[in-house]
């Protein structure tokens, strides 16, 4: 017999399991709130079952997205420890695949308004820990937890970039001070924010307004990247950085200054972007040493990239001209661009050196020669001296297309009744099978009738092959040549709509339909009594071929007996004859 605490605690949670069902989370929240601390202990052991109930009463396709805002306010109160609540609001049943954000900050909050300061610190922090992205499931409750308990968010990537995908910055924001310094060392805030149009605007705004530090943008900036990344990754600091320069030259020049060691270790290895601007900025200063002028020309001109290295030779000849002394110092980074792969970058760098002062020291431009194109290397050698590189060899030939496999042979002709039969029998009548049955039909029921209607007979008197010939659109070479058998043999009735299936064929590719087609012109000439000699264009050596050679003997043959070829056979593009010099009905008739 159950105990007095056993049937209390089943009353309690069979009361909270029949709300649950109702799925509003107010008034479960509200039950569990008014039991005592065992009818709590109970529903808390009971709620993981009952939440494999509810599942198990699914398809395994389907969520309980509509149960989870219950069973997450029916946990938050019944559940005692913080991290037994951090481990029940992010279960994958409450998290599914397809499920949006959860709505119930604040009824979470005001369940958990009795709940001591510690308490709440330590939940913030398991669950900021158990984010995830992207799509940063139970964010605003995080959110709400840190700038309600005002701890220092543990380090998490995750948090920074759902922090800063929440919307732009706000200097009310009590995390602004906390995050923002993050956005600089989490990844994957980049490519978050690369096309966002708010964030680059807001930052520099809020630092005129003194709410952040504009040197600390400035700074974060930077580290990001020496730090390396991909362009997406970079954009937006690219962005920022650009809009947080001072415009005041000597302002500007100063700071360039203080990060020229930063900004030179830019040019060799960073994405082309990044690189164009710390080259940029570089060359601005007048004052900047000449080892940094010469370390950072010679990264960027190293580049594969052609784009960039011409940026980096317009910046060197702006250098010579302004700053000839340093002509020399320039002259080993314009060695590089000798080595470049493209002809235009060549043939730049050789211009810019032919004007370096003759006094400048160009021995290292002296080995670098060789690696120049032919006629450029010439031109360097006259000035500077070095090799002259040889001529390429003539290229290869370009390889010629090998011919295509030619087609097998067109089997021979059928000359006899029996030989019909069979191929009429055969399973595929593809295109030359079935030039070969339509030609010897043709030639056939001219010349030995008799023979071949008794050939024919014994296969075509029941629906051996198509039980279902009186049924749709007809789509098979076949069942036109059943149809054509049985009017000339008799052996069996057609259906009486017939002609009527030819409806069926605008569907279909115009090749096929024109076989088609052809097919149930012969039906209907044996209907008709009006049977050509010959086909018109007998079977070709190639498809989709026929010379007028080849279609002229089927005029020949038609003329005299005025036969009409129908109009797939007559319009057929394998017909290469003009149609009024066959002096036919056929040809006579208007296009």
């Amino acid at each position: 017999m159950p105990s007095a605490t056993e049937t209390h605690d089943t009353a309690a949670w069979e009361k909270i399991a029949a709300l649950i069902e109702e799925r509003d989370p107010e008034v479960v929240a509200d039950a569990v709130r008014d039991l005592d601390d065992a009818g709590r202990r109970a529903v808390a052991r009971a709620l993981p079952g009952h939440v494999k109930a509810v599942r198990a009463r699914r398809e395994p396709w389907e969520d309980i997205d509509d149960f989870a805002p219950t069973f997450r306010a029916a946990g938050a109160v019944a559940l005692g420890g913080s991290s037994a609540v951090a481990a029940w609001l992010t279960r994958r049943e409450f998290n599914s695949r397809w499920s949006g954000g959860h709505d119930d900050t604040d009824l979470l909050l005001e369940l958990w308004v009795d709940r001591d300061d510690a308490w709440l610190a330590d939940l913030a922090r398991r669950l900021t820990l158990r984010l995830r992205g992207p799509r940063h499931l139970g964010l605003d409750l995080v959110l709400a937890l840190l700038a309600e308990t005002g701890i220092e968010p543990p380090e998490h990537d995750a948090l920074v970039v759902g922090w800063v995908s929440s919307g732009p910055p706000r200097p009310k924001d009590p995390l602004l001070p906390v995050l923002l310094p993050r956005i600089f060392e989490a990844e994957g805030v980049g490519r978050e924010l690369r096309d966002n149009p708010s964030w680059p605007r807001t930052l520099p705004t809020l630092a005129e307004r003194g709410v952040i530090d504009r040197r600390m943008l400035l700074d974060g900036c930077v580290r990001r990247f020496l730090r390396g990344g991909t362009t997406l990754d970079l954009r937006f600091f690219v962005r920022l950085h650009g809009l947080l320069i001072p415009a005041d030259p000597a302002v500007r020049e100063r700071e360039i200054l203080e990060y020229a060691r930063d900004y030179v270790r830019l040019p060799p290895a960073a994405p082309g972007p990044v690189a164009d601007v710390a080259l940029g900025l570089l060359m601005e200063p007048a004052e900047l040493p000449s080892q940094h002028v010469a370390e950072a020309l010679d990264g960027v001109l190293f580049r594969a990239e052609s784009g960039l290295v011409k940026s980096g030779l317009s910046c060197l000849e702006k250098t010579i001209r302004g700053r000839p002394e340093l002509a020399g110092d320039c002259a080993a980074a314009l060695a590089q661009a000798f080595a470049h792969e493209s002809y235009t970058v060549q043939e730049r760098a050789v211009r810019i050196a032919l004007k370096l002062p003759e006094s400048a020291d160009t021995t290292v431009l002296v080995d670098a020669v060789p690696l120049l194109a032919p006629d450029l290397s010439a031109k360097a050698a006259a000035r500077f001296g070095g090799d002259v590189a040889e001529p390429d060899d003539d290229l290869p030939p370009a390889l010629a297309v090998a011919p295509p496999d030619p087609l097998p042979p067109l089997p021979p002709p059928i000359t006899r009744p029996v030989e019909l039969a069979e191929a009429l029998t055969a399973y595929h009548l593809d295109w030359p099978v079935l030039e070969r049955v339509l030609d010897a039909f043709l030639r056939l029921a001219r010349r030995d009738a008799d023979d071949l209607r008794a050939a024919l007979r014994p296969n075509h008197e029941v629906d051996l092959y198509y039980p279902r010939l009186a049924e749709g659109g007809w789509l098979s070479p076949r069942e036109w040549l059943q149809v054509a058998v049985r009017l000339l043999t008799g052996s069996a009735p057609v259906p009486p709509d017939w002609r009527d299936r030819l409806s069926a064929l605008h569907s279909l590719a115009n090749p096929y339909a024109l076989e088609l087609h052809r097919c149930a012109e012969i039906a209907v000439a044996v209907a008709d009594g009006t049977l050509p000699p010959m086909l018109l264009a007998t079977p070709p050596s190639r498809p989709a071929i026929s010379t007028r050679a080849r279609s002229w003997p089927g005029w020949r043959h038609c003329r005299p007996r005025a036969s009409r070829p129908g109009p797939p056979t007559s319009s057929r593009p394998c017909c290469g004859c003009p149609a009024r010099s066959t002096r036919t009905p056929s040809g006579a008739r208007p296009n």
